[in-house]
């Protein structure tokens, strides 16, 4: 899948080190940054992401965005 994400400067500069693709393209989008990048839809993928917390965004593909906005709700319900 093609993963565009929103992702802040510290998040930036580890994936500057060590990309999750070969294609990774990150530019300035208003003081945060957005990461594009093909990557395998995978379980890691999503383990992944939700480890970041608030540092990342996931603005595409559409289904993987409904996902993980579900499981951080579900999570936050938790400390409620």
């Amino acid at each position: 899948i093609v993963l565009e994400a929103r992702v802040a400067e510290w998040l930036k500069k580890i994936l500057e080190e060590t990309p999750l693709s070969e294609d990774q393209r990150i530019e300035d989008d208003d003081g945060r940054w957005r990461l594009t990048a093909t990557v395998r839809d995978s379980s890691q993928l999503k383990w992944w992401l939700l480890s970041q917390g608030c540092a990342i965004e996931v603005l595409a593909p559409a289904p993987l965005r409904v996902r993980i906005a579900q499981s951080l709700k579900s999570a936050a319900q938790a400390y409620s």
